[in-house]
């Protein structure tokens, strides 16, 4: 769902295990919150941008794909 966010994630080698601690859930709701199937909180988005990619803006890491 945020292509940006995960080319990020594979260039830096940051697993879904990484960012689930990042903002203490479990590795299936990140997953989920990041294929759009729970909402992403502003606070999680902003706590998983300090930890891939801190020089990406918000809405350019969390652009979503064109449907």
């Amino acid at each position: 769902m945020y292509p940006n966010l995960r080319a990020e994630m594979a260039r830096n080698r940051i697993k879904l295990e990484d960012l689930a601690k990042e903002v203490n859930c479990t590795v299936g709701t990140v997953s989920n919150k990041l294929a759009g199937k729970q909402p992403l909180l502003f606070s999680e988005a902003c706590i998983i941008q300090k930890r891939v990619a801190p020089e990406i803006p918000l809405e350019t890491l969390f652009e979503e794909e064109a449907v």
